[in-house]
């Protein structure tokens, strides 16, 4: 690799690839989770917009793989990580980690309790109201999580509890991959990234499910009889379209100095003689080749060689 151009990056752009540790998740899959994030950033947005009633915005998702224990040392001491149980008609249920930063939390509380949405971010534990306030929270971001995962599978989830403190996370196995969905969020011109943490497994399952249901879709058969009606109702419905047709003489190429110097009564000689033929051009593609004459004491021009096929349309 040119060794200029890693110096021009960012040491902040580079990541370390661990080839001993494959990433799971394949780039083709990220985009049928990329239906979850977009639609989740948006129903987000409606979700907070609606409770706080002030403009606010979730955009920018990202999805990573990441292990458990390094994701759990990346969070805010006191952030608020919510516990979610989530369940498929061909999963298990799994723990699925909301995590909440400070700072979004207390502007998001101070409005619910009639403050104005000041920032404040202590560096403390957080208190049983504050623990109460974040479980309501909860309860309405449940259905923005069940919500957003529509359009690749129905999957139910139901909160299960808070932990005010990274420190207190319980995980049966810490070196579990996860994939995390982290989103920018801005209330009120205050800033923080909320992240929501899958079991690598679970996500696997979906994906497995949603690859069998597209290769469904692609080998239903075809009925013909259905598909000659479609094609006659679209040709139907193109028939009425106005197209532009052109017929071109011919073609010269002038310099400047010789187009500046024109003027009313010049005679500009073609190369084509009066019985070569000239170009028809539909929406400037060629067409036809056809001979120039008149009709009814009209000039006129009769076609003599078809150049594109007609089933093209």
């Amino acid at each position: 690799m040119n060794k200029d151009f890693l110096s021009q990056v960012p040491a902040s752009k580079l990541k370390i690839y661990d080839f001993k540790a494959p990433k799971r998740i394949a780039k083709d899959d990220l985009k049928i989770l990329n239906l979850a994030t977009d639609d989740f950033s948006r129903l987000m947005t409606a979700c907070i917009s609606g409770l706080t009633r002030e403009i606010c915005s979730v955009y920018n998702p990202e999805i990573t793989e990441i292990n458990f224990d390094d994701y759990i040392s990346k969070l805010p001491e006191h952030s608020m990580i919510c516990d979610f149980i989530a369940k498929s008609d061909d999963s298990s249920p799994c723990q699925v980690i909301f995590n909440l930063p400070p700072n979004l939390f207390f502007i998001l509380m101070d409005i619910l309790l009639g403050g104005n949405g000041k920032p404040f971010d202590p560096d403390r534990q957080h208190t049983e109201i504050e623990v109460s306030i974040c479980r309501y929270l909860m309860l309405k971001f449940q259905t923005v999580l069940i919500d957003s995962w529509e359009a690749v599978k129905k999957i139910d989830f139901s909160f299960d509890k808070v932990e005010a403190s990274s420190k207190n996370i319980e995980a049966k196995a810490t070196n579990d991959a996860k994939i995390v969905m982290t989103y920018n969020v801005n209330i009120k011109n205050v800033m923080g990234d909320i992240s929501i943490a899958y079991p690598i497994q679970f996500i696997e399952s979906l994906l497995n499910h949603s690859n069998e249901n597209l290769s469904q879709d692609n080998n239903i058969p075809i009925d013909n009889e259905k598909e000659a009606i479609r094609q006659k109702a679209i040709m139907s419905s193109l028939n009425d379209a106005e197209l532009e047709i052109t017929a071109i003489l011919s073609q010269i190429n002038l310099n400047m100095q010789d187009v500046l110097d024109l003027s009313v009564g010049d005679i500009i000689p073609l190369e084509k003689k009066i019985t070569d033929d000239i170009q028809i051009c539909i929406e400037n593609v060629p067409w036809f080749n056809a001979k120039l004459g008149n009709s009814n004491i009209k000039k006129a021009v009769k076609i003599t060689e078809i150049l594109n096929d007609k089933n093209q349309f």
